[in-house]
């Protein structure tokens, strides 16, 4: 009877961590995506405002709503530098629990080519056993 795989638990322990690690990979590489379209909206509503001052209020209005704007702009860019850290750290730590997952893989596949060689083996055994019968029954 063949031996089951010692490690089979912990390499489904693995599995699952790996798949978790994806998704949360995937997921903070969507909000990134997501924060850089919204802020190249943004940027697009900046630059299309083409206001023309008529008097010395609404140009002090133009000059409060673009710095106002400049303000937000720096706090998308300090986001932006928070989202791509989050996003790398998250990928970091797939790729380090996939290198873990790999690991218990390439095991599993040594026991699995052990068994199969034992199994051979065993398969060789009985026919080389078979074959002596059979040639001692011829020479009877």
């Amino acid at each position: 009877m063949a031996a089951g795989f010692s490690l089979a638990g912990l390499l489904r322990v693995r599995r699952i961590k790996e798949r978790s690690a994806a998704g949360d990979a995937a997921q903070a590489a969507a909000k990134l995506r997501e924060h850089r379209s919204q802020r190249e909206l943004r940027l697009q509503e900046l630059h299309s405002t083409a206001e023309d001052p008529v008097d010395s209020d609404s140009l002090l209005a133009i000059a409060a709503a673009r710095s106002a704007s400049g303000a937000a702009l720096s706090d998308l860019a300090a986001l932006d530098a928070i989202l791509e850290g989050a996003a790398a750290q998250a990928d970091a730590a797939y790729q380090r629990v996939r290198m873990e997952l790999k690991t218990v893989e390439k095991l599993e596949e040594r026991h699995n080519t052990g068994q199969r060689a034992a199994q051979l083996h065993r398969e060789q055994a009985l026919l080389d056993e078979l074959a002596g019968r059979s040639a001692e029954r011829k020479r009877s």
